[in-house]
C-alpha cells in the first residue's frame, strides 16, 4: 500500500495535462501511486496521456479509461474507486505540485495523523489553524465555518481500507459538505496547515468562475436535513451565514452578466425572515467595493 493516492480525472485537458503528470513525476517524496482517469474527452487529452506517460515508464503511474460519466460529481469519484493509498490527494488535470509539495504534506501528517489535511491557501483565511479535534470539526461542519471545497489542497486518509467518495445522490453542486460530514463523524480530526509553504497551490474565486444558485440550495438543504441535530442559535448563524453567500454571488453574477431570479428571491427572502443585514453589508461591499476593485485591479 502507497503512502499516497494521488488521483486525477480529465476531461479536455490537452493543454494542461502534460505539466500536471510531470510535476508529479518530480516530487522528492516518491512512496505513492498516481492514477489517471480519462472521461471521454473530446481533444487529444488522452493521446498526451499516453505518450507522457510511455516517456516516463513507472509502473505506479496508471490510465484508467471511462466514457459516459452523467456528472461533475461522479467524474470526481471514478478515481477515488481506484485507490489504495493510506492518504488520498486530488488534483486537476490544469493544476501541479511544486516538488515538496508532497513531502511537505506527509512530515504533517505523520506528525498528526488526521483524517483531512489541507494544504495552507494564500487567498483563503480559514479562521483555524493547526489540529482541530473530532468534537469541534463537527460542529463547524455543521454550521459550515469549515467546508473546503473538491479542488482545494486536500488529503483524506482511507477509512478501513476504502476510500471517502462525494455525494452524488442529495448534492449537485456542494457535496464535499457531506463528505467532511461523514469523515468527521468517523472521529477523525482535522488538519489546517498553518505555514505560508511555496510547495502549496494557492488558490482563490475569480471573477470569471461561474457562480450558480445551485451551491446555495445545496447549502440549505444541508441545513434543513440537519435542522433537528441544531441549536435555534445555530440554525440561525448558519442561516444568515447562507444569506452572505447569496449576497456574494449574487453580486458575482451581476457583474459577470449571469443573473439567476432565483437566486435573488432567495437571498431577499433569507434578507426578510431571518432580518439578515449582514447579509445585506456584504452584498453591498461586493457590489460596490470589492468587485470594481478587482476589475481595476484586472486591468
Amino acid at each position: 500500500m502507497p503512502f499516497f493516492s494521488i488521483v486525477t480525472e480529465v476531461n479536455n485537458r490537452a493543454n494542461t495535462i502534460e505539466r500536471t503528470i510531470t510535476s508529479i513525476k518530480n516530487q522528492t517524496f516518491k512512496d505513492y501511486e498516481y492514477i489517471i482517469v480519462e472521461s471521454g474527452s473530446s481533444d487529444n487529452s488522452k493521446e498526451i496521456i499516453k505518450k507522457t506517460l510511455n516517456a516516463i515508464n513507472n509502473n505506479n503511474f496508471r490510465l484508467i479509461e471511462h466514457k459516459n460519466v452523467t456528472n461533475e460529481m461522479e467524474r470526481w469519484n471514478l478515481p477515488l474507486k481506484y485507490a489504495t493509498g493510506k492518504y488520498v490527494v486530488v488534483i486537476e488535470g490544469d493544476d501541479w505540485f511544486e516538488r515538496k509539495y508532497l513531502e511537505t504534506a506527509y512530515e504533517k501528517i505523520i506528525t498528526h495523523r488526521p483524517g483531512v489535511y489541507v494544504g495552507k491557501s494564500t487567498k483563503i483565511d480559514w479562521s483555524t489553524n493547526g489540529l482541530i479535534k473530532n468534537e469541534e470539526i463537527k460542529k463547524k461542519i455543521r454550521v459550515l465555518d469549515i467546508c473546503p471545497a473538491p479542488s482545494e489542497a486536500i488529503f483524506i486518509r482511507q477509512h478501513k481500507n476504502k476510500p471517502y467518495t462525494y455525494d452524488e445522490k442529495n448534492y449537485v453542486h456542494a457535496s464535499e459538505i457531506s463528505l467532511y460530514e461523514k469523515i468527521a463523524n468517523d472521529g477523525y480530526s482535522f488538519y489546517f496547515e498553518n505555514e505560508v509553504d511555496d510547495n502549496i497551490i494557492n488558490r482563490g474565486v475569480s471573477l470569471k468562475k461561474k457562480n450558480s444558485i445551485i451551491k446555495v440550495i445545496d447549502m440549505v438543504y444541508f441545513c434543513e436535513k440537519n435542522k433537528n441535530s441544531m441549536s435555534k442559535n445555530e440554525y440561525f448563524y448558519l442561516n444568515k451565514k447562507i444569506g452572505r453567500i447569496a449576497g456574494t454571488i449574487l453580486a458575482l453574477q451581476i457583474y459577470q452578466f449571469k443573473f439567476e431570479f432565483k437566486l435573488a428571491k432567495l437571498f431577499f427572502y433569507n434578507l426578510i425572515k431571518f432580518s439578515n443585514f449582514k447579509a445585506l453589508k456584504t452584498f453591498l461591499g461586493y457590489m460596490f467595493y470589492i468587485c470594481p476593485k478587482k476589475l481595476l485591479t484586472k486591468k
